[in-house]
C-alpha cells in the first residue's frame, strides 16, 4: 500500500486475472475500518502478511496471512492430525476482512486457512460481525478485533471435533450435504470427482469432507469470480460446520 493505493493482486487460484493497480473509492468509512485492522494486526499479530485486497460496487475484502501466529494457533491442531494419521496440505491461518453496503451487509472478520501453494481458501466459521447503524461504530469495531485469536481457537477446535466424526459413506455424504448447504452443483460434482480420485470411496472423516468441500471456493476463483461471490460461497461451505454429519452418512443413490 502506498499513499493511500491498493494493489489488486489476482485472486488465489485465478490464473487469468491480470495484476492491476486499483484505487479504493473515496470513502472514509472503509479506509477507516481497513486501517484500524491492519494497525491491529501489525500491533497484536507481528510477522503478518497483507496478501490481497478485491474492490467493487458491492464489496471491499482484504486478507492477511498470520504466519507469526501459526505455530500457537495450529499445535494442537497440528497434533491431532498427526494422531490420526492424515494426510494435510501446508495451511496457514489468516483473516479475511470484508465490508460491503449490500448483502452481507456489515464490517466483517473471518478466520480462514490458506492451503498449499495456491494459498486455497478453507472457511472456518466463527465470524466476528458489526452491522451498519448508520456507519460502523470504530471503536466498537476496535474492540470487536481483540476477539480474532479468541475465534480462532473456537474454530481450530470445531476442526479437531470434525476428525472425531467418522464418514462410513463419504461419496454420498459428501454430495448430500453439499445439496443441503445449497453449494453450486456444477462446482459440487466436481469436488466429488476429485475426491473419489484421491480417497475413492472408502470410510472417511468429517473432516477430510469439509476440506474437500473448500474446492467448490476455489473452482469459483479459477474462474474469475467476483470478490462478492467468493465471500458468499465461503458463507456457503461454513454452513456445513453445523451439519449432523451422521443424518447424510447412509447408503443409497444420490440425486441433487
Amino acid at each position: 500500500m502506498q499513499n493511500g493505493s491498493f494493489y489488486h493482486l489476482p485472486q488465489q487460484g485465478s490464473r487469468r486475472n491480470p495484476a492491476k493497480r486499483f484505487r479504493w473509492e473515496e470513502d472514509e468509512r472503509q479506509r477507516a475500518l481497513f486501517k484500524a485492522t491492519s494497525d491491529f494486526l501489525n500491533r497484536e499479530y507481528p510477522g503478518n502478511t497483507f496478501m490481497t485486497a478485491h474492490f467493487d460496487h458491492s464489496i471491499a475484502t482484504a486478507i492477511w496471512r498470520l504466519d507469526g501466529q501459526a505455530d500457537n494457533l495450529l499445535d494442537t491442531y497440528h497434533r491431532e492430525i498427526a494422531a490420526k494419521g492424515l494426510q494435510t496440505e501446508k495451511m496457514v491461518p489468516a483473516l479475511r476482512f470484508s465490508t460491503s453496503d449490500v448483502g452481507m451487509s456489515g464490517a466483517n472478520l473471518y478466520p480462514i486457512f490458506l492451503v498449499g501453494a495456491e494459498s486455497r481458501i478453507v472457511p472456518l466459521g466463527y465470524s466476528i460481525r458489526t452491522e451498519h447503524k448508520n456507519g460502523v461504530d470504530m471503536q466498537y469495531f476496535e474492540e470487536q478485533l481483540r476477539l480474532v485469536y479468541a475465534q480462532f481457537e473456537k474454530a481450530l477446535d470445531k476442526q479437531v471435533q470434525l476428525m472425531n466424526i467418522e464418514i462410513r459413506y463419504p461419496v454420498t455424504t459428501l454430495m448430500r450435504v453439499l445439496k443441503r448447504i445449497k453449494a453450486p452443483k456444477k462446482a459440487s460434482y466436481e469436488a466429488m470427482d476429485y475426491f473419489v480420485a484421491i480417497h475413492g470411496d472408502s470410510p472417511c472423516t468429517a473432516y477430510e469432507l469439509f476440506m474437500q468441500m473448500s474446492d467448490v471456493i476455489f473452482s469459483a476463483q479459477c474462474d474469475g469470480a467476483s470478490g462478492l461471490r467468493i465471500a458468499q460461497l465461503e458463507e456457503i461451505v461454513s454452513r456445513a460446520l453445523n451439519v449432523n454429519w451422521h443424518e447424510y452418512d447412509h447408503p443409497g443413490d444420490f440425486k441433487w
